[in-house]
């Protein structure tokens, strides 16, 4: 399997009824926006509404945005609450009748989105403030980050917070985002997540290993925290056997060992191999 694949290779993947509906999908993206928010879940109904309520309301009513609503197999409330619901019509609704995994859905949702900024986040994922726009804020500044996020509320990460070009960001030497801002001229650079890492576990690192390797760092928005409610909003019961796998492949490619111990609140630790020669 090529680690970086196109859509057309992935769709190639998929069930013939799955790429119909991405591509009857594709009708409502006609115009340029200026971001796009996707959200992935699965059999995570009570976190997913708490998140629409406090992360998403606030700018449904912004017409330079698109938000995409992927449900990756749900079994729960969650397809009712989707279709049942009148939402604004840049809200749009992906839905996957059996779990895809994570890596291979949100490289569908990607394909439908238009903005030129793109927000990537789990279901289970709560941000302090007006998250989009200072995001957006960063980036359009230091056109050297890659991806950016939030740190988790549990701890303060180890990195300090730096200016550049008159812009407070807090670097990180790591990547493992579950809530992520980027631009859509990274992803098309470095491509779509690697399909090694379906379903679950270690996409966002690889990413962002990508996105260091091409020259950009990786970053968080300073003194800004998101909640992680700690749900399996990828429906991951296949956690376990899947990371393990995971992690093989991520060391074969890397050469990098992902112990226990290297994770904290601020990510994945490890230095750039790229920078450091």
């Amino acid at each position: 399997m090529d680690t970086n694949k196109t859509i057309p290779d992935l769709e190639r993947e998929l069930p013939s009824e799955i790429v119909k509906h991405v591509n009857d999908l594709e009708t409502f993206a006609t115009r340029p926006v200026k971001y796009s928010i996707i959200i992935l879940t699965c059999n995570d109904y009570p976190n997913l509404v708490k998140m629409y309520n406090e992360n998403l309301k606030r700018y449904l009513s912004d017409i330079n945005n698109e938000i995409i609503m992927v449900d990756n197999g749900s079994t729960d409330e969650t397809p009712a609450w989707l279709s049942g619901n009148n939402f604004p019509r840049q809200l749009h609704v992906l839905r996957f009748p059996n779990n895809i995994g994570n890596a291979l859905a949100f490289s569908m949702a990607y394909r439908l989105t238009r903005g030129e900024y793109i927000f990537s986040l789990d279901s289970d994922i709560i941000i302090e403030g007006d998250w989009v726009h200072d995001a957006i804020n960063i980036l359009s500044k230091i056109h050297e980050i890659g991806f950016l996020g939030w740190e988790w509320g549990l701890k303060s990460g180890t990195q300090k917070n730096v200016e550049i070009n008159g812009t407070l960001v807090r670097k990180t030497s790591g990547m493992a985002f579950g809530s992520k801002a980027f631009r859509r001229d990274l992803i098309e650079k470095i491509g779509y997540y690697d399909l090694h890492f379906n379903p679950y576990g270690l996409g966002d690192s690889d990413l962002g290993l990508r996105a260091m390797k091409a020259g950009y760092f990786n970053a968080y928005v300073p003194y800004k925290k998101s909640v992680h409610l700690g749900s399996d909003s990828g429906g991951r019961d296949f956690k376990d056997a899947a990371l393990q796998k995971n992690k093989l492949h991520f060391h074969k490619k890397w050469r990098l060992e992902m112990m226990e111990e290297t994770w904290d609140a601020s990510g994945i630790i490890y230095s750039n191999p790229w920078t450091t020669k």
